[in-house]
């Protein structure tokens, strides 16, 4: 069975990323670090919110090989910054 949905969903391997593009694991990294620095660095409680097990979690910053809360928060805070110039940006004056 093959649906137009699923027809929809297909990538393309052939297809060669867009310059610039976030790869996923970079974007999974800034949505955990976010989440630790709202959470002051609370494990269990950012896992609630990412929604995975506290040992995922800790799975996932050995692999990312994370820093120091100083480091992490910085950089949380560029990964934000930088998001948000991808997602949002500036409005152009239209008069």
């Amino acid at each position: 069975m093959n649906s137009t949905s699923e027809q929809d969903r297909a990538i393309d391997p052939s297809a060669t990323p867009q310059t610039g593009t976030l790869r996923l694991r970079d974007i999974e990294r800034a949505a955990i670090e976010q989440t630790l620095v709202h959470t002051g660095n609370n494990q269990t409680k950012a896992a609630q919110i990412l929604g995975i097990s506290r040992p995922t979690l800790l799975r996932k910053l050995k692999g990312y090989r994370v820093e120091d809360a100083a480091a992490r928060m910085q950089r949380a805070g560029q990964a934000a910054d930088d998001f948000n110039a991808r997602c949002w940006p500036p409005a152009r004056d239209s008069g």
